[in-house]
């Protein structure tokens, strides 16, 4: 499953710790504690030499109404309540490649692949995504053992109910994407 996009919002994104490290590379698993240390230490250390500007994610304050105003200046805002009006652009070859590449390695190996869009967070992400699904209809048409869910519009970014900062889920956000991704998943893997 491939469930991606918010980190490519920005440009090409080259960054894919698990490749340097020796634990990945024997077993191909990539145990969380080491990465979030090494984002942990990353921070410190923009912390101390004032480089600090990457939108960092708290815990909810309850009494704020809206998410961060810094997210929304990193990944802009959703105004487009319809996919279909999203402007198609090259700007998304490079992620398209990209998930291109890993899905075409995949079914060569003989895997099933499901390619999931989360929930939108910007009219730049529908676009994003827009231009992914225009690839995979392009590229692998009629491919049985592949197949591309939108969840876009399945949790609304801005319920605090559902998702506490403008992108991280709460536990019913989550839920609500299981449940979606539950028939796909076990469809994709009947056949």
């Amino acid at each position: 499953m491939l469930y991606t996009g918010y980190n490519d919002l920005s440009g090409p994104n080259f960054y894919v710790f698990r490749h340097r490290s020796p634990v990945f590379a024997w077993t191909g698993y990539l145990p969380l504690l080491p990465a979030l240390t090494v984002d942990k230490l990353a921070v410190w250390k923009q912390k101390l030499l004032g480089q600090d500007q990457r939108t960092v994610f708290q815990p909810p304050d309850l009494s704020k109404s809206e998410p961060p105003e810094s997210l929304s200046k990193q990944v802009g805002t959703t105004n487009s309540q319809d996919q279909k009006s999203a402007p198609v652009s090259t700007e998304w070859q490079f992620y398209c490649d990209q998930v291109y590449e890993v899905a075409k390695m995949a079914l060569q190996n003989g895997k099933r692949v499901l390619i999931v869009t989360e929930p939108y967070i910007s009219d730049k992400h529908v676009a994003q995504q827009k231009s992914l699904q225009e690839m995979i209809q392009m590229r692998f048409p009629n491919e049985p053992h592949l197949r591309y869910l939108n969840l876009g519009r399945t949790v609304d970014l801005r319920d605090k109910s559902l998702c506490w900062d403008g992108m991280h889920l709460t536990e019913e956000g989550n839920r609500r994407i299981a449940v979606a991704l539950r028939r796909p998943v076990f469809d994709l893997l009947q056949n």
